[in-house]
């Protein structure tokens, strides 16, 4: 309820700038110029008031289990945490044809 009180906040201080901008007669910059001829906030310009919207979620895989070489990890932040995807790749291991070993363990 908190953040929609400040959304709602936002579009009204928004369109009070433009309302009074338009009877003084002063110059917008381009983000805060009117959008449209109508006073009326829609879903198709309510991004122009309160920006993107927010990213929240963490999934980059939709479907489970996972897709082979792929784990999922925890981060710590100073916000909480993130998750994290690794991707792995498989690695021959044994000798080159120089005789050296390869892929790692030395």
């Amino acid at each position: 309820v908190r953040s929609l009180n400040k959304y709602i906040d936002k579009i009204s201080r928004k369109l009070a700038l433009q309302v009074v901008a338009e009877a003084e007669g002063a110059e917008l910059t381009k983000d805060s110029m009117r959008k449209s001829d109508t006073w009326c906030i829609s879903e198709n310009n309510l991004e122009d008031y309160v920006g993107k919207p927010i990213f929240t979620s963490d999934r980059l895989y939709d479907k489970d289990p996972l897709p082979n070489g792929i784990v999922m990890g925890l981060a710590w932040t100073s916000m909480g945490g993130s998750a994290l995807y690794i991707e792995t790749q498989a690695i021959r291991r044994g000798t080159d044809p120089e005789g050296k070993q390869r892929g790692g363990g030395m």
